[in-house]
């Protein structure tokens, strides 16, 4: 079984990060853990759960190639 990438989006804070997925157990990462009620939680001490988004390795390899640096889209790809 291969690891999905789900985008996880807090709430309270508004970051993004690529969390993966094996099956319903979220794989350990730095910034979002997974709690007893399988809900992923941001560390910045938002009570409510991430949101969830399912998108494909294609569409975030692009994404990221065409990243400036600082985390943002660049210019040409905002809006599409």
């Amino acid at each position: 079984m291969r690891p999905i990438g789900l985008l996880c989006m807090c709430p309270k804070c508004k970051v993004l990060e690529t969390c993966e997925f094996m099956g319903d157990k979220m794989l350990p990462t730095k910034r979002f853990k997974q709690i007893h009620n399988g809900e992923a939680y941001h560390d910045c001490g938002s009570t409510n759960p991430c949101r969830l988004f399912h998108i494909s390795y294609r569409e975030f390899m692009l994404a990221r190639s065409e990243e400036d640096g600082n985390g943002t889209i660049s210019e040409n790809r905002q809006g599409q």
